[in-house]
């Protein structure tokens, strides 16, 4: 331990005596540094990052899987409430089964002025089921998730807590309105928990069995429907099963449902996987991991460059040290003692280089976070900065060290030791480590070169996807938001107020025409499940699926749209005010 420490003295000393050459080599490598501990940190908190549960190795999620109607995200989806109570009921692998929805925007109005923040219906089981403390209050009671519409309570996120109420403890027993129905608070969330995703979570929660007020139109199928597959599981295995055993478990029953309810049930099995494998639905998640692959292997590309680099920069040092590794040599030091001083020479770069490159990649985390919607800015996942991150960069920078110094330290440990006493030219004596500097310099310029080409390919590509014509019209139309079932409009008055607000937006002044539509084009919707007239399944569950927009008069003509068969309408310019109505699954 004393020769490495007195290895590592001599090797800062060097380093400060050329600071010209240090400071270029470490800049170099943290550059490539910090771009991979950018992109490790995203994925880190994508797949990596332990869930914020009690132990998550026995948590499993419970899916459909569906032989008929698979989307494009594949054949696995989430569960129908009603599957889920009896799958909850007849098992006899889980210690308990609970399910929550998709976050559902909803209008929370409080003393302070109204906002649009996310809730989670859930079953009562939920947080006991995941193992998870209150910070404040309580959490559901069974009682809660019984009857529809009796028990008006939430749970808030630690970060609405903190936010809305300044973290008092008072909060506890307070009245809030979500879409103007009074609930009153009973629990607060503990910090960091955000739900099971990865990616976007709620900043509330409410038993399941307040979704008809808060969702009225939706509210019977998603309670009482077995065809609307809406609840995401998660279950928490008894002592000594496997999750083999639980699958088996669980298929018996979804047979047996299956002959119970033919209709919405036929077709349709399911299939156990680990919790932490569904924190992003299964169907993007392999998406999701390709894209990071793609992204790390561009960033390790810039690295190899760096590293390229710097071996280079380090021959060039090595053939001006030539004499001075010689009467080393001549002292008699051995090649390996001259290979580990020089080696730790480079490793003492690459940790300067990770220091550094870790405060690039910190910069780098806080410009990717700054760039996320800031209507939903709450919801999203934080990208953290945890151990994980840390033991990455730390073992990053020390592969780095060796992966470009090694060759360095071979090339300059075989020194000519008598053309180097003799003072012999430069030139002439490094013919060779020229030739090995000559291939790095060529390597390097390849792997620009195709970095660059890359870059290029794919700017290119965004200035086309900019470019490209969507088939419809989009630089005179204007867009308003609103969501009818928020501000308490039931469908009498909902029918009204559409009429009202399209004859008074057609009076103001540059507007031609005016039209409502559930979504707007190319974005994400429901799966809902359609019949041809004349040629209905038999079983519904033998329809198929496909994303609906319910639209008003003359959408097609005023966006532009050709109708192939049929009729439109006489419009042509529009102002879209989307009101979403979910109905089965996000597509």
């Amino acid at each position: 331990m004393d020769t490495i420490w007195q290895d590592v003295r001599y090797s800062i000393r060097t380093l400060v005596r050329t600071p010209a050459f240090t400071v270029a080599a470490i800049v170099s490598l943290a550059l490539g540094i910090g771009a991979n501990t950018t992109i490790f940190t995203l994925l880190n908190t994508l797949f990596l990052n332990p869930l914020p549960v009690a132990r998550p190795s026995e948590l499993v999620a419970v899916l459909t899987v569906a032989s008929r109607n698979a989307t494009q995200f594949g054949n696995l989806l989430p569960l129908s409430y009603p599957n889920l109570k009896d799958f909850r009921e007849r098992n006899s692998v889980l210690a308990d089964l609970a399910g929550y929805s998709p976050p559902l925007p909803l209008s929370l109005t409080t003393a302070r002025e109204p906002q649009r923040v996310f809730a989670q219906l859930v079953t009562a089981s939920y947080f006991d089921v995941l193992g998870v403390r209150p910070a404040a209050g309580r959490f559901f009671m069974p009682d809660e998730n019984r009857t529809p519409g009796t028990h008006p309570v939430a749970v808030i996120g630690h970060g609405l807590w903190q936010r809305r109420f300044g973290r008092r403890p008072d909060a506890i027993g307070l009245t809030i309105e979500l879409n103007r129905l009074t609930f009153t608070i009973v629990g607060v969330a503990p910090e960091g928990f955000k739900g099971v995703t990865s990616m976007f979570g709620p900043d509330l929660w409410v038993p399941a069995m307040m979704s008809p007020p808060l969702q009225p139109r939706q509210a019977g199928s998603w309670l009482d429907e077995r065809a609307a597959v809406v609840f995401s599981t998660a279950g928490r295995l008894k002592p000594g099963v496997t999750i083999a055993q639980a699958e088996a478990n669980l298929k018996t029953i979804a047979r047996a449902l299956e002959q119970e309810y033919p209709g919405p049930n036929a077709g349709r099995n399911v299939t156990v996987m680990p919790l932490t494998e569904t924190t992003i639905f299964p169907g993007m998640r392999g998406m999701l991991m390709l894209a990071g692959g793609v992204l790390m292997t561009i960033v390790g590309l810039v690295l190899l460059i760096a590293c390229s680099n710097v071996a280079n920069l380090l021959l060039a040092r090595a053939a001006a040290r030539r004499q001075e590794i010689a009467m080393r040599i001549a002292l008699g030091a051995t090649r390996v003692r001259l290979m580990r001083q020089l080696v730790t020479e480079s490793l003492v770069l690459g940790t300067a280089a990770g220091a550094l490159g870790f405060v690039f990649g910190i910069w780098g985390r806080d410009l990717l976070w700054s760039a996320r919607p800031a209507v939903v800015a709450n919801n999203f996942v934080e990208l953290k900065i945890d151990t994980h991150v840390l033991v990455f960069t730390l073992i990053l920078s020390l592969v780095t060290g060796v992966v470009f110094g090694i060759v360095p330290a071979l090339r300059a440990s075989r020194a000519d030791l008598v053309g180097a006493l003799k003072l012999e030219p430069l030139f002439a004596a490094s013919r060779r480590r020229l030739s090995l500097a000559n291939a790095l310099v060529v390597g390097q310029v390849a792997l620009s070169l195709v970095s660059l080409i890359t870059a290029a390919l794919f700017l290119r590509s965004l200035q086309r996807a900019h470019a490209v014509d969507l088939g419809y019209e989009t630089g005179s139309v204007a867009v308003v938001s609103v969501n009818l079932a928020q501000g308490g409009y039931d469908e009498v008055r909902g029918r009204q107020f559409a009429r009202d607000v399209r004859d008074r937006v057609a009076l103001v002044p540059g507007i031609s025409a005016v039209s409502w539509s559930t979504n707007l084009p190319l974005w994400a919707n429901l799966y809902r499940r359609i019949s041809i007239e004349g040629q209905e399944p038999t079983r519904p569950a033998d329809a198929p699926l496909a994303v609906v927009v319910t639209v008003d008069l003359d959408y097609f003509k005023v966006l532009g749209l050709g109708v192939t068969r049929g009729r439109g309408g006489p419009i042509s310019r529009i102002v879209i005010i989307p009101s979403r109505a979910p109905d089965t699954l996000w597509g």
